[in-house]
């Protein structure tokens, strides 16, 4: 199962998930401006979120944070990755396509982590403003 998933069965992300390469070609000249954008910069934003969770493995020496990154980081491009293959079937009436693997959805499970994670973002970016103000009465 290991081999399967990456070597990531039952353990934690090692890596945020890399898109392959982008066909070669000039089929890509037909896609409107907003989606060949979204297309065309999605593996920069993946290898951007990597680089971010490294920074507090090679930096900071942080492990936890380094896991908390690479998660957020996998949630947030999965979640972009089915926002631009939508954009793309509705765009050129693919028609829908039901990501479900027995009695797991993919729409919904990223639907359900997104939310969560930006709760959490936001119950952060609280407690970082909460600081500062503690911070600057000192």
């Amino acid at each position: 199962m290991a081999i399967e998933n990456d070597g990531h069965a039952g353990a934690y992300l090692g890596h945020i998930p890399t898109p392959p390469p982008l066909p070669t070609g000039d089929a890509y000249r037909f896609l409107e401006a907003h989606i060949l954008n979204s297309v065309f910069g999605f593996a920069q934003r993946c290898k951007m979120a990597q680089l971010a969770a490294d920074f507090w493995v090679d930096t900071v020496g942080d492990r936890e944070c380094y896991q908390t990154a690479i998660e957020e980081g996998a949630i947030s491009m999965g979640a972009e990755s089915l926002e631009i293959a939508r954009s793309v079937r509705t765009k050129y009436s693919l028609g829908n396509r039901t990501l479900e693997f027995g009695t797991w959805n993919i729409d919904k499970f990223m639907r359900e982590e997104k939310a969560k994670l930006e709760k959490r973002l936001k119950r952060r970016e609280e407690q970082e403003r909460e600081s500062s103000a503690a911070e600057s009465k000192r």
